[in-house]
């Protein structure tokens, strides 16, 4: 067996504890410590004191400890039963190094934490510290931290797509949002709260709650495609400026081309002809050259010349799929232009043209952002904040996709403030909201 200093270094022991004997459990996959440790000053829960005594000991006590050679570690002392001299109360021993709301240490307490702000599932997570999923969970549900103190100065409201509700345990079954709304800091693109839904009265009943101090302090809101978002901003937030993200009429235009792609690959015309199969397999293959990207408003362009040839001949054969083309290509050199001047008329000049398209599609389309025209044109002005925002989508997508979806939705807000909030262990002892003046913590 390993000397004493050497075992504690390996195992991570707390300094001031000493270790008493060790039994491993092979059969259980555990390693059991005893230990003894340091005594430190106690104060009386009750009333604050600090004249107590010893009165005796506590039943032994067994908590988790940071597992070691692939095993899991657990500590076991007998603390100390002290008696208030003011109060006469009785209380056991408090350890500094013992989270005093779970049976865990400190050190175990802040790896999982810490673990929890990665993108990994709660399954996988206990399964690398070896623990059971509910000890994570409780982890994660100190975490829980409430509404925002102070909302920013640009607000983003947001929706994504997330499988997950809560449970009904009168009807016993699961009540499953299917989209979840979430509230961002526009300028630093941190993530503020999320709401289980995107509608109206959901948003009204989370607004409601702030003072019109706290609500006349928001200048600018960059909100999705959504009229619950808009009738929010109007009525919440008068005196601010809302614009719509450019990535929504990304998303909007790809819709379209998709829809036309659909359309060409069923027309029955395309199949009389003799090349009918190798269209068929010129437009799947050049299907990601004909999209724009919703996070930087561009269009990939081919490398090789055997894909440019391709996508030439497509745009030659197929012409409504010519035409979406071109408007993608303008709609991104809109996006990207400095918008100044009388860059402003570029948009109309662009919904004329789309307008007066023979594709429905286009129209259907064209008609969508006509109808938003003045919150898409405020979205474009303020577009360095849509990218905060965009980001933040981003990071939330790669969560889901490594991590999984989690069932419940306390568990994915809780997740995901800490990973794209502001959710920091504020002590050893507890989490807490801080580093943001938005959070109500520290600037």
């Amino acid at each position: 067996m390993a000397n004493q200093p050497d075992l504690n270094n390996i195992l991570s022991v707390p300094p001031g504890v000493m270790i008493l004997s060790s039994k491993d459990c092979p059969s259980q996959n555990r390693l059991i410590l005893d230990v003894d440790f340091l005594p430190e000053e106690q104060f009386c829960p009750r009333c604050g004191s600090r004249r107590c005594s010893i009165k005796g000991t506590w039943k032994p006590q067994t908590i988790r400890h940071l597992p070691s050679g692939g095993r899991s570690v657990f500590i076991r002392y007998t603390p100390q039963r002290f008696m208030c001299a003011d109060c006469s109360a009785a209380f056991k021993e408090s350890v500094s190094w013992i989270h005093p709301g779970l049976q865990m240490t400190n050190a175990l307490f802040t790896e999982i934490f810490l673990r929890l702000t990665e993108n990994v599932s709660i399954r996988a997570l206990a399964d690398q510290e070896h623990v059971t999923p509910c000890v994570v969970k409780d982890v994660l549900d100190l975490s829980a931290a409430g509404r925002p103190a102070e909302l920013p100065v640009v607000l983003c409201i947001f929706d994504f797509r997330a499988q997950t509700g809560t449970w009904d345990s009168d009807l016993h079954h699961w009540n499953t949002y299917t989209y979840l709304c979430g509230i961002a800091d526009g300028t630093t693109g941190v993530l503020l709260d999320i709401l289980p839904r995107t509608n109206m009265a959901c948003l009204a009943d989370y607004f409601s709650s702030y003072t019109v101090r706290q609500l006349s302090r928001v200048r600018l809101v960059i909100c999705g495609m959504n009229g619950s978002f808009i009738s929010v901003s109007r009525k919440f937030f008068p005196s601010a400026v809302t614009g719509i993200e450019p990535c929504c009429m990304s998303s909007r235009l790809n819709a379209a081309m998709d829809r036309i792609r659909t359309r060409t690959l069923s027309d029955p015309a395309m199949w009389e002809s003799g090349q009918s199969v190798e269209y068929q397999l010129f437009l799947r293959e050049t299907a990601r050259f004909l999209r724009i990207r919703p996070s930087s408003g561009e269009i990939p362009v081919p490398q090789n010349a055997n894909a440019q040839d391709r996508l030439a001949r497509v745009l030659e054969v197929f012409p409504d799929i010519s035409e979406m083309y071109t408007l993608l290509v303008e709609f991104s050199t809109i996006i990207a232009s400095d918008w100044s001047g009388n860059v402003r008329q570029d948009p109309n000049r662009w919904l004329e043209r789309a307008s007066s398209s023979a594709a429905p599609e286009i129209r259907d389309a064209a008609s969508t952002i006509r109808h938003w025209r003045e919150y898409i044109l405020n979205g474009l002005e303020f577009r360095d904040h849509c990218i905060c925002c965009m980001e933040l989508m981003v990071a939330i997508r790669t969560f889901m996709r490594m991590a999984g979806c989690p069932r419940s939705f306390e568990d994915m807000r809780n997740r995901l403030l800490l990973i794209c909030g502001t959710v920091h262990p504020a002590s050893p002892s507890g989490c807490g909201r801080g580093f943001h003046p938005a959070c109500g913590g520290e600037a």
